[in-house]
């Protein structure tokens, strides 16, 4: 299946500094692949969404500050059955878990 967007998964540092530790094609590529941190960086992560061939700007971006939103702002992608809201659900409850497993 041809997927309409894309998640970056990356792991920054205080200074600003990052490194993708992830890139997937659905949510359940995510979930099944796994997150990971990268040795020698802290364990912040930054999740955006991205569309293909649309260089320069994501359709959204999550840090440690905004990973709370993240279920109401995928809610207009539910709206357009780009994903369901069990995935949505899913995908928050499993980053939280890897959050919790890291601190």
């Amino acid at each position: 299946m041809f997927r309409r967007l894309y998640w970056i998964v990356e792991q920054v540092n205080a200074s600003g500094t990052s490194q993708v530790t992830g890139i997937y094609t659905s949510i359940q590529d995510l979930l099944n692949t796994g997150l990971q941190w990268a040795d020698g960086m802290d364990h912040r992560i930054r999740l955006s969404l991205w569309k293909p061939d649309c260089f320069g700007t994501p359709l959204g971006v999550w840090n440690p500050d905004s990973l709370g939103n993240l279920s109401d702002d995928l809610q207009a992608y539910i709206a357009t059955n780009e994903y369901t809201p069990s995935e949505v659900m899913d995908l928050v409850s499993h980053i939280e878990q890897f959050l919790k497993a890291a601190a």
